[in-house]
């Protein structure tokens, strides 16, 4: 949770290689972190003041049964949350493998914006 700084908004991923690839493109601009698994049900207590204190939080898991649900309980822990999908692939790494560094880091300044 090194990434997540203060006042940036929070773009949460179901994988560790999705937050790295989003801290990789996200030009400073977004804080990132990863829940590690669609799977993994209960976010320690000691993160919860980090999530609620992001000005919008954007949750982005793989598109499969698990990350859709994982995406919507996640989306209840702030008014501030938006579930958001990428375009192509099952995950943001996925996404980035096959449209490049461009085209995903646009995707992302606009998902960003549009939020905002």
């Amino acid at each position: 949770m090194k990434l997540i700084e203060p006042g940036l908004s929070l773009f949460l991923t179901e994988g560790e290689f999705d937050a790295l690839t989003v801290w990789q493109i996200g030009w400073g601009k977004l804080s990132v972190a990863s829940t590690g698994s669609a799977s993994n049900q209960h976010i320690n207590l000691r993160w919860y003041s980090k999530l609620l204190a992001a000005p919008r939080l954007l949750i982005c898991m793989d598109t499969d049964e698990a990350g859709e649900g994982a995406a919507a309980e996640l989306a209840t822990l702030s008014q501030a949350a938006r579930c958001v999908q990428v375009p192509l692939g099952k995950d943001m790494n996925e996404f980035y493998l096959r449209v490049g560094q461009r085209f995903a880091g646009e995707w992302l300044k606009q998902v960003a914006e549009l939020v905002s």
